[in-house]
């Protein structure tokens, strides 16, 4: 059995639920978007991963500030997502999981999926 972001419908319900109240709004939380953009420094036509992305606002900044790359928004919010499987299809450029880690009751283990997947590669 993998790490799995999502799968249930409650869950999947329960995450749009969140997502959709949420009163930080992009502008609050651009400044920091931008900031984690710079410190990924990310190149242009890399592969940035964007584990629990929400709605992809870290994508939207990144394409505003001009960075051309190809961004993955993985959220269980979508579909049950098996990480494990997606880790062994190739390595991206860059793995954010902004927002997230507060959230996850086991975000250890999503740190050592995340850094193992980097290893391996």
């Amino acid at each position: 059995m993998g790490f799995h972001l999502g799968g249930s419908q409650n869950l999947r319900q329960s995450c749009s639920s969140y997502v959709k109240s949420r009163v930080a709004t992009l502008e609050f939380r651009k400044p920091r978007f931008c900031d984690a953009a710079a410190k990924l420094d990310i190149g242009h036509h890399s592969t940035v991963l964007d584990i629990g992305g929400g709605n992809g606002d870290f994508g939207r900044v990144i394409e505003e500030i001009g960075l051309e790359c190809n961004y993955i928004n993985l959220d269980g919010c979508s579909t049950g997502i098996n990480l494990e499987r997606i880790l062994r299809l190739g390595k991206p450029d860059h793995t954010s999981c902004l927002e997230v880690l507060e959230h996850l009751h086991n975000w250890e283990r999503l740190l050592d999926l995340i850094t193992d997947s980097y290893v391996r590669s």
